[in-house]
């Protein structure tokens, strides 16, 4: 992918990783170096990727590492040992390097790499979403917020997560945003109908998930225009499955 590439990544990483340790060190500046982080963060994608301003259907590209950081000092701030904090800064940093060289070869269209880049950024992307929707019901349990504020940061959020995904299937058009409306408005009357049940953040953020992405299949096959009786069972049954299972086995 070019020296320059690997010299401005790793000076990215490098860079991001500095101000996760910074706030082990110093817990409570952790909101300034997230905001920082953040733009920092989209500043340095945009040189590396090669993004312009006017490009806005490039935009969903900064979706995932954003939120990937912001889940970091998250976890940062949840994680009780040092030891371990700087343990999982590394790892996380290693997962940063892999998505922005998985979203460099996609944007480039570097076809030797479609399904190593493909299933890197699906992972990283699918673990994303369920930890944000299981961090985003905590926050709402632990600070109490107000479940209106929290049902349009679902909205927003599923509304990003939706935007990446049709982007890195090759499916964001100016149809495709009905679909990721019509899916964060359904994200958004789950969690409202979740609060009514005595359900933990880490379930909660699980039934989110679940639905996300049994939702996000559907859509997807509409969009290719492959919906059909065997593509709709091959993609949903097994996450369907797990969603009835698991909300059968709780304890109302």
């Amino acid at each position: 992918m070019g020296f320059s590439f690997e010299k401005k990544t790793f000076l990215t990483i490098f860079l991001i990783t500095l101000g996760l340790e910074f706030s082990v060190f110093y817990p409570s500046l952790i909101l300034l170096f997230l905001f920082l982080g953040t733009l920092f963060l989209v500043f340095a994608l945009s040189k590396i990727l090669k993004i312009k301003p006017e490009e806005k259907g490039l935009y969903p590209v900064f979706v995932l590492p954003v939120v990937l950081l912001a889940e970091a000092f998250v976890f940062l701030k949840i994680i009780p040992l040092n030891s371990l904090k700087h343990l999982f800064i590394f790892g996380f940093s290693l997962l940063l390097y892999l998505v922005i060289t998985s979203l460099k070869a996609l944007k480039s269209h570097i076809l030797s790499y479609s399904l190593i880049i493909f299933n890197i950024l699906t992972m990283a992307y699918l673990l994303s979403a369920f930890f944000a929707y299981v961090i985003l019901y905590n926050f709402y349990l632990v600070l109490d917020l107000s479940s209106w504020i929290t049902m349009l940061a679902v909205f927003l959020l599923t509304f990003l997560f939706c935007q990446f995904n049709l982007w890195r299937s090759d499916l964001l058009r100016t149809d495709s945003k009905a679909y990721a409306f019509i899916l964060s408005l359904i994200l958004m009357e789950v969690f409202w109908a979740l609060t009514f049940w005595p359900l933990l953040a880490l379930s909660s953020g699980l039934v989110l998930f679940l639905v996300y992405y049994i939702f996000s299949d559907i859509f997807n096959l509409l969009l290719k225009k492959s919906l059909n009786r065997k593509n709709l069972l091959g993609q949903v049954i097994v996450p369907s499955v797990v969603l009835v299972i698991f909300l059968m086995s709780q304890r109302w």
